[in-house]
């Protein structure tokens, strides 16, 4: 069975301003944070840098930034996203959203950060990044993902977008088209 589960969540939205790391208990260098909706291009990225730098400050092992991180795929977009990322000391692993896909950006997705979904492992668990980018998870994708669920007893699944719409999601707000299928491995 897939465990929809994340260890420490940093929310980033371009719109919030009062951020504020003291809020976050404190955690060990075990756990890692996962944030997403950078949206480079409409947002400047200091909100990212922060996280970046809260996350350095708490021992944290790396960043896994969620998808749309970009607001458009520009290639300035990515290039911005991609300075803030290699500045900081904390790795930073990168999965794709909807908005990384406009414009033919999927193109320089895969160009700067390789395959658009994956798994490694960490700590014990096999963590997987999944490609939500359409609003689905292709069929080859549901294969794969069964194999990896089989393959590893402690599993950690990540997509950009949830599995199903829940009650207090707004009309504007995704869920996986074909999350019920994902729901059944």
């Amino acid at each position: 069975a897939i465990a929809f589960s994340i260890l420490y969540i940093i929310p980033i939205f371009p719109e919030i301003n009062n951020y504020n790391p003291k809020m976050m208990r404190d955690i060990t260098e075990s756990c890692f944070a996962v944030a997403g909706d950078t949206h480079i291009g409409i947002s400047d990225g200091s909100l990212l840098k922060e996280v970046l730098s809260d996350a350095e400050h708490r021992n944290l092992a790396f960043v896994l930034v969620n998808g749309d991180l970009t607001q458009n795929s520009l290639p300035q977009e990515y290039a911005d996203y991609v300075k803030i990322i290699s500045d900081s000391e904390i790795p930073v692993i990168s999965a794709i959203g909807n908005h990384d896909i406009r414009h033919g950006g999927a193109e320089l997705f895969k160009q700067y950060f390789g395959k658009t979904y994956f798994s490694f492992d960490y700590a014990g668990y096999n963590i997987i990044v999944l490609d939500a980018s359409k609003i689905t998870i292709s069929d080859s994708q549901l294969t794969w993902l069964e194999s990896e669920l089989k393959e590893n007893d402690k599993s950690i699944v990540v997509a950009h977008m949830p599995a199903y719409k829940t009650p207090e999601m707004s009309e504007e707000e995704y869920a996986l088209k074909n999350g019920d299928e994902l729901l059944k491995l």
